[in-house]
């Protein structure tokens, strides 16, 4: 982790959102450049052991399914080892593995409006305004369960199973604190990067009051939030600058000539040319080859 060689601000800011001592539940770390921020995430999920917190690190970029029901199904794998619950989840995603659109069947609400879930009806019931708000959009009405499953079944089952994973997730944080790291942000879809943050960010952890959910997101372009949150957010734009010590600790760790010279390259690198770090590795891999 040579990059977190100074990274001493961040790491003091991060701490004092697991102690609490920050009320902020949102820290965006939105820099343009590749200039350690997976590393600092890294750190963190390392740090948040000292608060006894489980975490769950997702990487966007590394997503095969990056959608909001793949981003959920890759979460709950994580959550679940830390000994975490998702019945509706499993509910929902069992009835999709099955292709058993019963449980999905509805009749959208037109004063009666009725549920189907799981063979039960439910009239004018919390079920009900859930699945109508995630699927306001569909305005057909599927009287059977059809005999093959199609695309449009699969989107809707998709959307359900992510759903009920923000539901159950919500369960989860009403009792115990998780720390959630999303890094790569930049390599979100469109859809993605709505839903991260008009259901999860928007209503789980900026709404008020608090569930115990705090998140952490890095990318070279970070979320878009609404002007007004009921929690603050904790947003950094740039890193912390090497200085001479530190560019000094980087060379010697490198086995690389520590004289002036060189820590005037680096500093330059670094300040002057924006370096990323893969850059400035490979300039050190330039000046001082691996021994064949």
């Amino acid at each position: 982790m040579a990059q977190l060689i100074d990274r001493d601000h961040e790491r003091t800011l991060f701490g004092e959102i697991l102690s609490e001592a920050d009320e902020a539940r949102l820290m965006t770390i939105c820099v343009p450049r590749r200039i350690g921020k997976s590393s600092l995430l890294e750190c963190f999920e390392y740090e948040s052991q000292d608060f006894g917190l489980p975490v769950a690190r997702v990487v966007i970029s590394e997503l095969d399914d990056r959608s909001p029901f793949g981003f959920s199904e890759y979460l709950v794998g994580l959550l679940q080892e830390h000994a975490f619950d998702f019945p509706t989840y499993d509910y929902y995603f069992g009835a999709r593995a099955d292709e058993d659109f019963t449980v999905f069947r509805r009749t959208l609400p037109t004063g009666q409006g009725e549920v189907r879930a799981g063979g039960a009806t439910i009239s004018n019931s919390v079920v009900a305004n859930q699945l109508r708000d995630a699927y306001v959009a569909d305005h057909q009405t599927i009287q059977q369960a059809p005999k093959k499953w199609t695309d449009a079944q699969e989107q809707m089952a998709r959307e359900r199973c992510a759903l009920a994973f923000l539901e159950d997730l919500r369960a989860v944080t009403e009792q115990d604190r998780v720390l959630l790291l999303v890094d790569a942000y930049e390599d979100c879809p469109p859809t993605l990067a709505r839903w991260i943050e008009r259901r999860l960010l928007a209503k789980h952890v900026l709404a008020d009051p608090p569930t115990g959910l705090t998140v952490i997101v890095a990318g070279r372009t970070g979320p878009e939030l609404p002007p007004a949150n009921a929690r603050p957010v904790r947003a950094l734009t740039s890193l912390s600058k090497w200085s001479d010590a530190h560019i000094r600790i980087f060379l010697e760790r490198r086995g690389v000539s520590t004289d002036q010279l060189y820590v005037d390259m680096v500093r330059k690198g670094l300040h002057e040319l924006d370096w990323s770090f893969e850059q400035l590795e490979s300039w050190v891999a330039l000046i001082n080859p691996p021994a064949q």
